[in-house]
Order: structure tokens, then sequence, then C-alpha cells
């Protein structure tokens, strides 16, 4: 016969495997099975910090695997509306943006896997697209960091535990009550001797998820490195668990009135690439070539009076099929990859926007309107580093012009391309985020500011 203190421990075993089978996001009835008590004073129909999973996708895709425009323009060439969202017209667009794992404990995107539209659902779900829609607007803040603030509150960690650079990430994107109410859901305030008792009785998948969730907020609680936290949240080699076959590159329903599709590199990147259709004047769309595909979002698209429709990737998560792969949630930052600039390109880019070429003297006006070309092309091709070099140039050129003392600018050139070598990044608010450093782009931005010296003598002249 079980003594009273036999009857608590093993009640309170099973009362906290139902935590972890709620922070799980199982049915009840699967909880109901697999602890045999029902009436505990737990509510069982919350959500699991996000809970959007493929069922959530509409998988009818609307447009043939085959169909790809074949221009996109880049999404940050477009109109923001207030709250931030991309106003589209009739076209093709795309965005290559920093993605974030929604999912810790699962395998990231491999080769072939199709993701689908599916909306941000979950307890945090909110929380989890205030950090995503602030991604943008503060490029200081490294995406590591947003990341592994992520995946805190996915372990339920305390965010006072955390590492100064995710406490730093913390306090820009969420409110002082936010990280209050944070702090206040860790699972640490559960004996640890409970929390052993209940994984040695907990099925065997509860058990491996709550040992991920454990050694996850650990090591966010240790001050571990990012690659330490990011091999136990992201599983090694391709995903294991079966699902139905979606190929990579499929189109999705979007309910804002177009398609869209997901083509991650990785989980830290991903291409988002929207179609926005024309209006028909048959029954049917024609979508270059393609009859009788979706009216439905046709007519959609065409029935704004202002023919614009907003777009908001950081209300996106791309879903995969596989139930073993991570879901995906998506910012409005922009991802580049990294190279050094081509010095013959440059020096191209810069004799087409000076009239006489760039080693000619000219005044501030003409400078001005030099760098004003060099803007307008950046902003429609963010990822050319060639055109990153040259704009660093001419805004060096103008400094020195204006107000001389070429080696205090070199100075300062060097001073900060060295401060972003060390992730330190200063707030934009120009369509294209800050360009990495590169050996050429600081050494065009010297250069801009010895011949900025010769527009100044010109000019005294």
């Amino acid at each position: 016969m079980e003594t009273s203190l036999t009857k608590v421990r093993n009640y309170l075993v099973k009362a906290v495997v139902l935590v972890g089978l709620f922070l799980l996001g199982p049915s009840c009835q699967e909880i109901q099975h697999t602890t045999g008590l029902v009436g505990l004073p737990i509510n069982l129909q919350g959500e699991d910090v996000i809970s959007t999973s493929f069922a959530d996708a509409d998988q009818q895709s609307g447009l043939p695997d085959q169909f790809s425009p074949t221009r996109f323009e880049s999404l940050l060439a477009r109109p923001r509306s207030p709250s931030g969202a991309f106003l589209l017209q009739p076209g093709a667009y795309e965005l290559t943006v920093e993605s974030f794992c929604l999912h810790a404990g699962t395998h990231g995107p491999s080769a072939g896997d199709g993701y689908l539209y599916a909306p941000l659902k979950g307890s945090k779900a909110d929380l989890i697209h205030t950090i995503l829609a602030g991604v943008e607007h503060h490029p200081e803040i490294p995406q590591t960091a947003v990341q592994s603030l992520i995946w805190s509150i996915e372990a339920h960690a305390k965010i006072t535990d955390l590492s100064p650079e995710v406490q730093q990430a913390a306090s820009v994107f969420l409110t002082q009550q936010q990280i209050f109410e944070l702090n206040g859901g860790a699972l640490g305030l559960i004996p640890q001797s409970v929390l052993d008792l209940a994984m040695a009785s907990a099925p065997t998948q509860v058990q491996q998820a709550l040992a991920i969730q454990a050694n996850l907020r650990g090591a966010l609680e240790s001050n571990a490195t990012f690659a330490e936290i990011e091999r136990i949240a992201v599983l090694a080699g391709p995903p294991t668990q079966g699902g139905p076959m979606i190929p990579r590159g499929r189109w999705s329903h979007h309910p804002g009135g177009f398609f869209v599709r997901y083509l991650p590199s990785g989980y830290p990147q991903t291409t988002i690439q929207v179609y926005v259709p024309g209006a028909s004047r048959s029954s049917h769309a024609s979508i270059d070539g393609f009859e009788n595909v979706s009216y439905r979002i046709v007519r959609v698209a065409a029935g704004r009076g202002d023919n614009m429709i907003p777009y908001d990737p950081t209300s996106d998560v791309a879903a995969p099929a596989n139930t073993d792969a991570q879901r995906l949630g998506m910012s409005s930052r922009l991802k580049c990859d990294t190279y050094q600039p081509n010095n013959a390109k440059i020096v191209d880019i810069l004799n087409s926007v000076y009239e006489g070429g760039r080693n000619s003297s000219y005044t501030v006006s003409e400078l001005n309107v030099a760098f004003a070309k060099l803007k307008f092309r950046r902003n429609h091709d963010c990822c050319n580093l060639e055109l990153a070099a040259a704009e660093h140039y001419a805004s060096e050129r103008i400094e020195t012009a204006i107000g001389g003392a070429p080696a205090f600018r070199r100075s300062l050139v060097q001073v900060y391309d060295e401060a972003k070598k060390l992730g330190i990044r200063l707030k934009s608010d120009e369509n294209c985020p800050v360009s990495e450093p590169t050996d050429a782009s600081t050494n065009w931005a010297m250069m801009g500011d010895d011949d900025g010296l010769k527009d100044t003598a010109a000019y005294k002249k």
C-alpha cells in the first residue's frame, strides 16, 4: 500500500510530465493517455510558444511547380506602409533575409525540402513577432543574439540568467513587463529532483524533448558560445521523420492575396519570392502562359482600390512538411553574402556616375549628384559590394571636399571598419543595411578622402 509521501511523489511526477507535454503541445487525449490524470488544475488548452505546424499550411499551391518569373524586383525597392509592410503591385519580388529557427531540437533545412506559408501561432506568437519585426531596425543587434533570445523563450530560460549580449537584445526588443513575465515562467522554479523523476516516467519522445529543452536552457544560462548552443538546438544530419512530398520552391497561397515561396539556405538565411498576379479580363487568370490558376488570388489582388497590397514577412512561418525539420521565422533584414569586391568594377561604377570620370575635380553640388546616383543604384541592389565600396568612396569624397582634413577622415574610416569587424553596427535609415567590412571598401573610402582634397583645392582657386 502506497504511503502518503509516495502518493505525493507520484502525483508530482505525473504533474511535471503534464507540464512537459503541455509545453510540447500534444492533444488533451494524448496527455490523458500518458499520465492517467484527468481534471488537474492545469490549462490543457494552452499552446506551445510557437505552435505553427504544417497542418496550418494551405497545401493547394495554385501555381505549377515549374512556374518561375524571369525577373524579380527587390522588395527593398518598394514603398513601405507606416507599419513597415512592403506595398506591392502586380509583379514578382524577392528578398534574401535573415531567418530564424522557431523549433529547437529539430533538423535544419536539407536539399529538396519544400516549405509552405503558415501563420505565426502560439502562446508567445505576438512576442516572437515583435522580435522578428524589430530585427530590421536594429542592425547593431547580431543575428546570433536574436536567435539565442528566441531559443531562450522556447526553453523557458530566465532572461536575467542569459549572456549580456542576449540580455541587451531582450532590452531592445521587449518591454520590461514582457521580460518580467518571461523570467517568472522559467521551469527552473520546479525542483530538479522532481524534474528528474518526471524524466524517468515520461514517454521516450517526451524525455528526449525535455532533455533538449533542459540542455538548451542550461547552455543559454551558462554563457556558452553560440556554436555550443546551436549544436543543441539544431540537430545534425537530415530530418529522419517523413511527411508529404513537397518539392523545394513550391508556391503557397498567401492570405494577403498573392503567392509566396521560401528558399532556405540553412536555417539562418532564406530567399523569399513573392508573385502578385495582375488583373484578368476573363473568368480565369493567365500567369505568364499558365492558364486557369487561382482566379481567387487575382480577384483579391485586383479588387483593392489603391492597387497596393501590404506584405509583412515577419508574420510568416515557413513550415516544412517534414515534422522533424525546423519551422522558420522571417525577418525583413537583408542577408548578404560577403566577398571581396572587384576593383575594376568599382572603377567602372565611379566613372559612370562622375560626368568627367573619377579623376576630374568637381564642385560639392556635382559630387552630391554623383552620390545620389550611387545611392539610387545601391537601393536596388543592396548586396552588391562593388556599389557599397563606391558609395563609401563618394561619401568620403564629399566630406573631405566640404571640411578638408583627409587624414582625420581616414582615421574615422579605419576605426569604424574595425568596429564593424567586431559586430558593432550603427543604426541606418536607408533601405540597405550596413554592409560587411571589406578591405576594398576601406581602401576606396580612404581614396575618396584623397580625391576630395583635390575638389577642395579646385574649388578654392
